[in-house]
């Protein structure tokens, strides 16, 4: 008995560490306000749910075991608790941890083994003398022996799985619907619309069926442990069923944690435990164990059946119709099942919120290049934040500014994140340099590009191209006004470097701290040499963030995680940042990147003709709003856009971004490098000629926002969420319908 236990306690242990490990890289902040009391809490919280359970853990699941009580037949919740949580889990674990860490001020770390490992101990010379442990003897208690029996007439798996795809189908046909209807009055965010649908739906539907509707079609009703007030139990199995989920979203939203992508992720997740534990432990599912209900087959009559299929029939055909109706009422460059897809979220009402960035817009008169201009007047740095790196229209409009006689006469110098520093040199030189033809002038700038600093070579049209302008223009101009362009970023795969653990060290260093000291480095020396002492710099999403507010002491200096930051803090008021307009990765990087604000920014400068200007975010709506562009895997900054930023430019719509990858000339005596550099990053070397010649003969690469999977996908999420439900419940649908007619 005791290597059984010892076993089922090792299990759970280890259960225990896989969900405490999901939690933390799901929210590490809550390690930062109770760090060393994070996984007790998971461990107490699993506990508490094994005694909601009956005691039964999927440690002791697995190892055939259950507790029990020696004084009478039936173990109370309350006695459970009494022995788990009171006894074992708080007297003899947590009290002695908080002792150990926050009394002696011991480690965390050894704390936490001796108030596990010092129990263990005593609870074995215990076991030696009683053939029992502590917390039995003192709780009355007892571990037995315990062998799970199968329910008789439970419904298989697949018919369960073919009722949630059912039920999936309808509550996200309901909520997406009601959605697109709240839009033309307020904006709510869908996953809560799409949560009180499916408490509704969930609630009426058992109500009237016994069922869901899902369940109705698959044979499935709820039995109840007595025939008396049913619905009463009903209730009770839907408050245990939905609290969960509404605690979480409301907590989360109440402490500021507002990512919808990861909330949903980890509220599911939590469920998923939840099923799993249950299941392990009990062969049940955790809301039938705690409201005495089960799942049992059921066929209802035939004419009934059939009633009810043709009505969820009726009712996914004219959802679909109506939805797409709902939906298309604006133009769009991209449709896929008769459904019109958008860049950005152009259903988002016409509220306070967005009538005040409308009748700002409107009084705004000065173009994104002017405003640059002015920045200059009042500053000696301008940062503009760049959108994705292959984005061409964004470098069109720098150059446009850059090859400006303002910009020749008085500003003069330009800063690249693009580019090793330790290459300067070679920029100098091709920056004088008149070249006899266009194939030299190519030729030299992906030479250029070969040192980008953090890849094996840059090969993104725009800077390729704005580079090979900027020589040209440089060759109409007098020594003393050409332009100069600054490489900043650390080279990873400099010639010293000779080995991976030389290129892992290096990729290590801070590199906006190595940016922004070359910048101010180079600025200081503008500043007392050079009769142009301003300058623009172009660095990349959160590189150019003044993220100021948010530093961290570490020995005698000060640590931020943005560049631009570090010049804000040793300029200051010489220093103005600009945001240029973008889409949001603050959902979860670039991969699962938003609308910014829900879509309400791109609304307003797409009713108001998408008019380019450039303002300051101090004293406008825009400023005012909370900086989602922040990537979000956790908290939600409170930080608003005129935190982090001076002001912003509207350049164009998002759905006019467009890309082109490909440079020429990249493999020319570059063979042996190319190699080099694969090998001291550690990269896959296996058929390098064939991949040589792929890069040698590939061609450039041109693509539009608008064509962009990821995007389609999160701008228009509801409707694709949508459309996947309804086909997954469609087809669902129809196979239990053809199931049916073969029984009838």
């Amino acid at each position: 008995m005791l290597t059984k236990r010892a076993l089922a306690t090792l299990l759970d242990l280890v259960i225990v560490i896989i969900i405490s490990l999901g939690c933390y890289y799901y929210a590490d902040f809550i390690i930062n306000w109770m760090h060393p009391l994070f996984f007790i809490i998971v461990l107490g919280i699993y506990q508490f749910l094994a005694d909601l359970l009956g005691g039964r853990t999927p440690g002791k699941s697995i190892c055939k075991l259950a507790v029990a009580s020696k004084t009478t037949d039936k173990l109370t919740f309350w006695r459970l608790i009494y022995r788990d949580i009171l006894l074992k889990y708080g007297v003899f674990t947590l009290v002695p941890f908080l002792i150990l860490f926050y009394g002696i001020g011991l480690g965390a770390l050894l704390s936490f083994f001796i108030a596990l490992g010092v129990p263990v101990l005593i609870n074995l010379i215990y076991f030696f003398f009683k053939k029992e442990l502590i917390w039995d003897t003192i709780s009355k208690t007892q571990i037995i022996d315990y062998v799970k029996i199968d329910i008789v007439d439970k419904p298989r798996f697949y018919k369960e799985m073919g009722a949630f795809f059912l039920d999936l189908s309808i509550v996200a046909s309901l909520s997406t619907l009601i959605y697109l209807i709240f839009l033309k009055h307020t904006y709510v965010p869908y996953y809560r619309l799409f949560l009180i649908v499916a408490i509704c739906y969930s609630i009426i539907t058992n109500m009237i069926f016994k069922a869901s509707l899902g369940s109705v079609l698959c044979g499935i009703k709820l039995k109840f442990s007595t025939l008396k007030n049913q619905y009463l139990s009903i209730l009770l199995r839907e408050l245990v069923k939905w609290t969960p989920a509404v605690l979480f979203f409301a907590l989360l939203d109440y402490f500021h944690y507002e990512n919808r992508l990861f909330n949903t992720i980890f509220i599911l997740f939590f469920y998923f435990i939840l099923y799993l534990f249950s299941k392990m432990a009990t062969g049940m599912i955790w809301v039938d164990l705690i409201t005495k209900t089960a799942k049992k087959n059921v066929e209802p009559p035939k004419t009934h059946k059939r009633i009810l299929f043709i009505s969820v029939l009726l009712f996914f055909i004219i959802s679909f119709l109506t939805l797409m109706h709902c939906n298309n009422k604006f133009p769009s460059k991209v449709k896929f099942l008769g459904f019109n897809f958008y860049t950005y979220n152009v259903h988002y009402p016409d509220n306070q919120n967005l009538k005040d960035k409308v009748a700002f817009i409107e009084s705004v008169d000065q173009t994104p290049k002017e405003y640059i201009f002015d920045l200059f007047e009042k500053h000696d740095i301008v940062v503009l934040c760049e959108t994705f790196h292959p984005e061409m229209t964004q470098w069109e409009f720098i150059y446009d500014v850059v090859s400006d006689s303002r910009f020749i006469n008085n500003v003069g110098h330009l800063f690249t994140e693009y580019g090793a520093s330790n290459y300067q040199e070679n920029v100098n030189k091709y920056l004088t340099t008149r070249y006899e033809n266009d194939t030299l002038l190519e030729k030299a700038t992906t030479d250029l590009l070969r040192n980008e600093g953090q890849w094996i070579f840059w090969h993104n049209y725009n800077f390729f191209n704005f580079l090979k302008k900027i020589n040209k223009l440089n060759n109409t101009l007098p020594d003393s006004l050409k332009i100069r362009e600054y490489f900043t970023d650390v080279h990873t795969f400099d010639k010293s470097i000779k080995t991976y653990e030389d290129h892992l060290k290096k990729k290590r260093v801070h590199r906006d701290s190595c940016m922004a000291s070359t910048i101010m480095k180079t600025f200081e020396t503008i500043q007392s040499d050079s009769t142009r002492k301003k300058c623009l710099v172009i660095m990349n999403y959160r590189h150019a963030f003044n993220d100021t507010k948010n530093y961290k002491n570490e020995r005698d200096y000060v640590y931020y995680e943005d560049a631009t930051s570090y010049l804000f803090y040793n300029f200051k008021d010489q220093v103005a940042n600009v945001f240029i307009n973008n889409i949001s990765p603050g959902e979860g990087g670039v991969l699962f990147s938003f609308p910014i604000q829900n879509g309400s920014w791109d609304k307003a400068f797409d009713i108001c003709g998408n008019k380019p200007v450039g303002f300051d975010f101090q004293n406008s709506p825009f400023g005012s709003d909370i900086c989602d562009t922040y990537t979000n895997f956790g908290k939600r900054t409170k930080n608003t856009y005129q935190d982090i930023f001076t002001g912003m430019i509207f350049l164009n719509p998002t759905s006019n971004f467009w890309f082109k990858t490909g440079i020429p000339y990249l493999m020319d005596d570059f063979e042996s490098e190319y190699a080099r550099r694969l090998l001291i990053s550690g990269k896959d070397t296996t058929n390098l000629n064939a991949r040589i010649e792929e890069i040698r003969t590939r061609k450039e690469k041109v693509s539009y926002f608008y064509n962009d999977p990821a995007l389609m996908l999160t701008a228009n999420f509801p409707i694709v969420f949508y459309l996947f439900s309804f086909f997954l419940g469609f087809i669902t649908l129809i196979v239990s319908l053809v199931l049916t007619l073969r029984k009838f």
